[in-house]
Formats: structure tokens, sequence, C-alpha cells
């Protein structure tokens, strides 16, 4: 075959590839009906603003990667509530397309009846107005830039969505668990339980002074700041009829940034369905939330406290020192992780102890009294902090005694086991 007959041939298996390859990025006959159909053309694709007038009127504006409720009312929004609502009218399609020439005002759009207005970050408008409903179909007549036609019921349930769909029904929005510094609950004048986070951990602080349940804890705090609101009960001016005027049960919580906020529980709305009023300082309302949702309001203060033998952030010390029979320690080496230290290959045995040591869990904590012999006493350093735990032995059972801690915590058989054959894998040298 010719140089030039190859050279030819390669053209067109060239030009052959490019046209596939541009038919294959171009709509299909049934995308491009489908799109025809659709009622923008273009979307924009960061909204900031939306706004509804009409019969309903809403503004909402994003700030901050939240969306907030700006009219008729200042409240946190809800962010998947508004998210939704922009899908649906981004993908929205009409019914039916009417051709040029009807007349707008015959139609209930001019003026519309309801009209949306979307705002982008980049300062992209559009604009959706409904007008009235034809007369033998579902749905209401809309305009969109130069379309004009019909659309369904689902797509206008959406647009006129009440108010309240949008706000968040996480009670204390837009706060968070991570952001509360203290929280104490109060009940007839008297504070039940407080707790309070100290470099990361959480402390019960009343009834007594001792580490808490890291989860527990979380739990406290979570359980108000996101109690989910059952109904929005604005209506209602009444406090007094609430029982929110002076109320016997309330919830004082302080942020990381010292900012005060006071959550009170009032009198119930509904007794069968366990509902109660409830009103948050940090929010404008008064709201209706079901007291099954919460976990640990008003339980004993007991269930608060911290079975964990070592103080949080054992697994992330920076050294350990055990000493029993002999003296271990344990290095915590960014390149390596945990190590034996003067001892090579013995990563997995140190990695292994500190898992275990880890995970003990005192079966009961009882006042601080006879103990029986030392077994073991480890010392976990790290910058933020020291912690100091002695173990003893008596008639086969195991306690621990942290320091700075008053209560003595007895291990079950299990973790005395797994304590005792911790400290043997360690002080055997690995030959």
């Amino acid at each position: 075959m010719k140089r030039s007959t190859l050279v030819l041939l390669g053209i067109v298996v060239v030009l052959a590839l490019v046209i596939f390859l541009w038919e294959k990025k171009q709509p299909s006959t049934g995308q491009i009906e489908k799109d025809a159909d659709k009622l923008f053309a273009s979307f924009p694709e960061k909204v900031d603003k939306i706004e509804r007038t009409g019969s309903d009127p809403v503004v909402l504006q994003k700030a901050g990667g939240d969306w907030r409720l700006k009219s008729p009312i200042e409240d946190p929004a809800d962010n998947s509530s508004v998210e939704g609502f922009l899908e649906v009218l981004k993908g929205a399609q009409a019914s039916r397309m009417i051709e040029k020439g009807a007349s707008p005002a015959s139609l209930g759009l001019v003026p519309a009846k309801t009209q949306v207005t979307i705002r982008g970050e980049k300062g992209e408008k559009i604009l959706l107005g409904l007008g009235d409903k034809p007369p033998l179909e579902d749905g209401l007549y809309f305009a969109a830039g130069e379309k004009t036609g019909i659309v369904g019921e689902y797509i206008v349930d959406t647009i006129k969505k009440c108010v309240n769909d949008f706000r968040s029904r996480e009670l204390a929005a837009p706060l968070k668990p991570e952001d509360i510094k203290s929280a104490a609950y109060v009940k007839n004048g008297r504070t039940e339980v407080s707790i309070e986070k100290r470099n990361g951990a959480w402390f019960v602080t009343k009834p007594y002074e001792d580490e808490a349940d890291t989860n527990k804890a979380y739990q406290f705090v979570e359980d108000i700041i996101l109690w989910p609101v059952m109904t929005f009960e604005d209506d209602m001016a009444d406090l007094s009829f609430a029982g929110l005027f002076a109320p016997d049960e309330k919830m004082e919580m302080t942020t990381m940034d010292g900012a005060k906020v006071t959550v009170s529980i009032g009198h119930m709305k509904d007794v069968e369905k366990n509902l109660c009023y409830v009103s948050t300082s940090n929010r404008k309302g008064l709201f209706a939330a079901s007291k099954n949702s919460v976990r640990m309001l008003g339980k004993d203060p007991e269930e608060l406290r911290s079975l964990s033998v070592f103080s949080p952030g054992l697994y992330n010390a920076d050294k350990v020192e055990i000493t029993s029979k002999s003296k271990v320690v344990l290095e915590n080496t960014k390149e390596k992780g945990w190590q034996v230290a003067g001892q090579k290959g013995r990563e997995e045995d140190a990695r292994t102890a500190i898992y275990s040591l880890s995970g003990l869990q005192a079966e009961t904590l009882l006042p601080e009294g006879p103990k029986g012999s030392l077994l073991a006493e480890m010392t976990a350093n790290s910058k933020d902090e020291k912690s100091a735990v002695r173990f003893y032995e008596e008639s086969g059972t195991i306690y621990a005694a942290r320091e700075g801690r008053r209560s003595l915590a007895r291990l079950s058989k299990d973790d005395g086991e797994r304590l005792k054959a911790s400290i043997l894998a360690l002080e055997v040298k690995k030959k």
C-alpha cells in the first residue's frame, strides 16, 4: 500500500473518531425534548438568596454555608429543606407548555399570584411566577423567562411550602453539641447535675466532682441542643400558660466563646404523646418537643460518671511507664507509632498493650478504702496531662486507683486477667 494511501486512511480514521466523540457529547432527541419542558434553561450553580412573594412571603439568605430565614421571622433554616426546595426547582418540568400568544393576565400571571426569585452568588437571577388554576387540569399556570405553561401539583406544593417547613427543627440551632463548654440541668431552682469540658474531656461538677463518660456527657448536651421540634407554637402568646414564664426545668449552657444559652422546659402540651412546651434563649419562638426524644435528662447523675480506668487520651499519650516486677517504657513515636523503649522489633507488643489498657473499665466504682497489695503502677505522659494509676490485688480481685480521683475502680475478672497478661507480655523480653 502506498504511503499517500496510508496517510489518507489515517486522516479518515481521525475524522471518524472526532465526529464520533462530538456526537456522543450531543444530547439525544429525547434529552432535547425533556430539556424543552424544563422550567429553567439554566440555574445558578450556587444560590445565596431565595425570595417568595405573594400570599405566604418568605426570604431565605445563605451565609457561612448555612441557610437562615430573614422574613417573616428571623430564624435558623433547615439546610436540607432549603436545598431540597432548590433541587426540585432546578429539575422542574412543565406538565404542558403553552404556545406564545396567550395573555399572561388571563392566566393570572400579571401580576403573579406567587413569585419566586432565585439569586446566585455571581449575581445571576431567575424568576418564576405562578398564576391561576387551569379549568380542566391539575396544577397552576407558570411563567419562567420566555416559557409559559402548566406545572403539576408536586411542584406547586414545593414552591408554596409553608414558612415553618423551612425552619430548623433542631431546638437550639444553629448551635451544635461541639459548641458547648458547660451545661447544667436545673429543676425547681436546684442544679441536679452539671458538666464542664476541660482540655477536650468532660467532667461532672455537680452533684460530685469526677470525670464524665465522654459519650454520655455528649448525649446529655446533644439531647437538648438537637432536641427535635415537633410543632411551632408561634400563635401562643401566653408564656405563663405554657409554663415558661418561670419554668420548673431548664438547661443552662455556656458556649466555647462564653455566650449563655438557656433552654426552658414548660408544661405538658399532650400527655399521651409526652409533648411539652419549650423555648430557647438563642432563638425566637415557642416550640413543642417530645420528652421521648431525650435520653439523659432527669437520669441519675451517677450514669454520667466515667468507668474508664485511665483518663481519655491514653492511646494518644507520648509515653507510658509501667512498673511491676520490672519497669517497661512504651513510647509513641511519630515514625513507627508505639514502641517498647530500648527493644527493637516489639512494635506489635506495644500496640497490643496500649489498645488493651485503653479499654480497661471499672465493673463498679467504690469509695476509696483498703486495696490489697500493689500489683503495678502506670503513668501516661503527654503535653497536656499526666495520668497515674496504681493497681492493687486482694483475694484475686484487682482494683485501680487513679491519682486525683476520689473513687476506686473494681475491675471485672476478665479485665483483671487482661491487665496481668499485658504486663507479663511486656516484661518478657523478646529474644
